[in-house]
């Protein structure tokens, strides 16, 4: 009976742990870096593209609109 409350607690651990956890980092992150309100101009940035060519987004401005895409993965 014993092992059997430690294991629920530790399931129970592990299951809050997967669920509260990364949604505390990424409240950390939003508060750490600020946000940009609605009708703010962009912060200026400068991207590189997969070949080496750094863009910057100050030489795009009021053109068109900007979209920039982050791409994650292993490749």
């Amino acid at each position: 009976m014993k092992l059997r409350l430690e294991t629920l607690v530790l399931v129970t651990g592990v299951a809050l742990g997967m669920v509260l956890g990364p949604s505390a980092l990424v409240q950390a992150d939003d508060t750490a870096t600020g946000r940009v309100a609605v009708g703010d101009k962009a912060p200026a940035i400068a991207l590189p593209d997969i070949s080496g060519t750094v863009y910057r987004s100050i030489d795009l401005r009021g053109e068109k609109n900007l979209v920039v895409v982050f791409f994650r993965g292993a490749w």
